[in-house]
């Protein structure tokens, strides 16, 4: 696809003998979102890992904004972050975000851009606390603050809501949505179906490593039979009559729904028949 800020092209990787990623293809253009769904050991980590540069393609061609990933120019365009937090436990949250400032050779106020990004995920009453005395979730928010301050063209995120409470994933949700408004582009690994409809822009499946879909959200919304509207504008007036209409026939409304079933076919159905 021209314009890929990151492709992926006829990709392939093993563990020894083991084939982890098969075929592999993947098109992200600017300022999109997409969700990488599977099952564990689908092959959504080693996909990321590709993408990342922080593994060698035994099969095909990785390039993030025209570049071989593991070229140290395009690493400074790239922020994997990894399903378990780890920043730096020796550092406090304030060097950690520095030390990233500096990894990524960013210029500007620094001191002003570490207090932003710091209170933006909640941590700046902890700011000259050490990481390794952080929860699992405050860890999580560290590295989302880091990630935040260097801000690359392209977010890499392996299952980024492990360790987040409610409140976290909120923040979690917000800073993608916010990331793809301000141009970047975003590679989700997830199995948590809720964010189809909340997150994905496109869509790719995978199952044991080959691709068992990959689209936009609503061909795959509409191919599991997923219903659900849009309203623009002034929605007071709307969300009113809705809500009559709905007391009305003793129904509630929520939505989009993504219907569990269908969408779970595309994951388990192999392992079902082989079962």
């Amino acid at each position: 696809m021209e314009g890929s800020v990151v492709s992926a092209t006829g990709v392939g990787f093993s563990y020894g003998r083991t084939p982890a990623l098969k075929e592999f293809d993947l098109e992200l253009p600017p300022e999109r979102i997409t969700l990488l769904l599977g099952l564990n050991g689908a092959g959504k980590s080693t996909a990321l890992g590709l993408l990342a540069g922080k593994l060698k393609p035994g099969e095909g061609r990785v390039r993030v904004l025209g570049r071989d990933p593991r070229r140290a120019s395009a690493r400074r365009c790239l922020w994997l972050l990894e399903e378990v937090a780890s920043p730096p436990s020796h550092l406090t949250a304030s060097e950690a975000v520095g030390f990233h400032l500096d990894l990524y050779g960013r210029a500007g106020s620094r001191k002003e851009t570490i207090a932003r990004v710091l209170d933006r995920v909640s941590l700046s009453d902890v700011s000259k606390k050490r990481a390794g005395t952080f929860s699992k979730g405050m860890r999580r928010r560290l590295e989302l603050a880091c990630l935040l301050a260097v801000d690359p063209e392209v977010w890499l995120l392996d299952e980024p809501q492990t360790g987040l409470d409610p409140r976290g994933l909120r923040l979690l949700k917000d800073l993608c949505l916010e990331a793809r408004g301000r141009g970047r582009s975003l590679v989700i690994a997830s199995h948590a179906l809720a964010d189809v409809p909340a997150l994905a822009d496109d869509v790719h499946i995978l199952r044991r490593g080959t691709t068992a879909f990959s689209g936009t959200r609503e061909t795959l919304l509409s191919e599991v039979g997923a219903r659900g509207f849009v309203v623009s504008g002034d929605t007071t007036a709307f969300d009113e009559a809705l809500r009559e209409l709905a007391k009305a026939h003793g129904v509630t409304v929520d939505g989009p729904e993504v219907p569990a079933g269908p969408l779970e076919e595309l994951l388990f159905r192999e392992e079902d028949r082989s079962s």
